[in-house]
This record gives structure tokens, sequence and C-alpha cells, in this order.
């Protein structure tokens, strides 16, 4: 089956197939940057850790808590237009936005020409596919789509046009569902949620919904821990015979609850035997 705009089918980014993917880079940020797909399927999935394994270490990452407003003013000097900065730090541009500070930051940089429909049409011309035009030239991209010119660009280049559903608050909120991560959730958009999300003034309620994901994930996690006590009369038994239970305890910090219960078991088991 053919997949339009050289995407992949649903499903096809396995663990063995972003394994494959991450031995071409170095370091994890190379393999961020060369190939996002396979780097934020391998992210959600939790399959970082497995697929990085003999990577370098990456020198250039920065520390958290390293973007401080005196840093992100400095970093910002070294750039003169704010796709550049963008493109190449990354970090120091997300936290700028984060802190409110872009438009102050980023004072010093060139104003970026606005884009005319004529521009906007001819790099469109330079590429094969909606994905490439849209990866390639964003700018071009976004203008054509507030504009309404983007229909017609797929009309003169012979691409299948999909009309784009608008934002709206509720759109940007359902896009919460599944996420309990805040970055995966940024990272997995490409930021689009996010700047919609604070456009459209709802950006708090998205954290706040995303943390009570992470919250009731985290409650059926310790829920289905404690379920595995169920007919243990002994601790050491039960560390033996649930090795992954008993490490995700000590992630937990629910070890002593483990004890209690298993403890529990144990008396009720032995006034039935009385």
């Amino acid at each position: 089956m053919k997949v339009k705009d050289g995407r992949k089918p649903k499903g096809y980014w396995t663990k063995e197939k972003c394994f494959e993917q991450a031995k071409k880079y170095k370091n994890r940020t190379r393999w961020m940057k060369g190939h996002q797909t396979s780097y934020q399927t391998a992210r959600r999935k939790e399959w970082l850790a497995y697929c990085s394994v003999g990577m370098e270490k990456d020198i250039n990452r920065k520390p958290k808590g390293y973007w401080t407003e005196k840093t992100i003013f400095e970093e910002a000097l070294k750039y003169t237009t704010r796709s550049e900065w963008s493109e190449l730090s990354g970090g120091s541009f997300g936290r700028a936005s984060d802190l409110g500070i872009l438009e102050l930051a980023s004072g010093h940089m060139k104003k970026v020409i606005k884009f005319k429909q004529e521009v906007c049409f001819s790099y469109a011309r330079k590429v094969k596919s909606k994905r490439a035009f849209r990866e390639k030239f964003s700018g071009a991209y976004s203008k054509s789509l507030s504009k309404d010119w983007y229909n017609n660009i797929c009309e003169l280049n012979g691409w299948e046009y999909t009309p784009q559903v608008p934002w709206t608050k509720e759109l940007i909120l359902e896009t919460t569902k599944g996420y309990t991560n805040l970055k995966d959730w940024v990272r997995d958009n490409h930021h689009r949620n996010k700047l919609m999300a604070r456009r459209l003034g709802v950006y708090n309620k998205c954290v706040k919904l995303i943390k009570k994901n992470a919250n009731i994930k985290h409650k059926n996690i310790i829920n289905n821990l404690l379920k595995t006590t169920k007919g243990y009369n002994s601790y050491e038994e039960w560390c033996k015979t649930q090795p992954r239970a008993y490490e995700a305890s000590k992630r937990y910090l629910i070890k002593t609850k483990i004890r209690d219960l298993i403890s529990e078991n144990k008396r009720k088991h032995k006034r039935l035997n009385y």
C-alpha cells in the first residue's frame, strides 16, 4: 500500500525500527533533529534508554535550569533573526517564550519580511509534496493557510487538498488526552498546540488536564502494584516471584505499604487456620 507524502502507516515505528534509526546518529540531540518522528515515538513509548545505548554523551546539552533570563539574553545576541535563533538554539528560544521575554530578547533582530502570495506560490513549486512544503518553508506554509491560498497551491501542484480544521478551544483541550507529560505534548505537536493554546487563552487549562492525566496514571499504577500482593504471606516470596513489581515499588516509594499488606495477608491466613 502506497503512503501519501512519504508518511509511514500507523504503528510502523516499532521498538526495533526506532533502534535501527537511532543507530545512524551519534547522540540524542542529532537523532531528534535528524529524524523527529522516530525520536518522539521512542520518547512517548519510553524506549529512549533502549534506543540510545552506545550513543555518545551530548556535551552541548545544557543542564536543567541553565536557561535563565541572563543566559537567554546572552544567547539571543548571537543571532540576527528569530528563525535562526529557534533553529540553532531551540532550548533557549522555547524558554524565552515560556518566560514571556521573547519580544524583549529578540528586539535587536531583523524583522522577517512578510510573505506575499507570489512568494508562497514560488516556494511551493520548489518541492514535490505538501509535507516538504510544510517542513522546508514553514513560514510560507503558515501564511498560505492563514490567507486561504493553500487550496490553490495544492491545486496548481497536483496535491490532494485536505481542508484544515479551524483551531478552537475544545480542539486544543482534546489534544491533551493520553498525555501525562507536558514536554511530550509540546514536542509531539511541534509546539503548534502550545502556541495556539496560549493564543486562545487555554494553556493553563491544558497544563491542568495533563497533570490530571498524570495523577490518574500514577494512582492506577499504585493500585495495580498493590493488587500483586494478593495471595502472598511472605514479603521475600513476593519479591522473588514479582521482580518487576518489586522494582516499581521502590520507584514509587510504596515498599512499606506492600509489606503491611502482605503482613495483613499473613495474619488473616493464620486466623483462618486456627
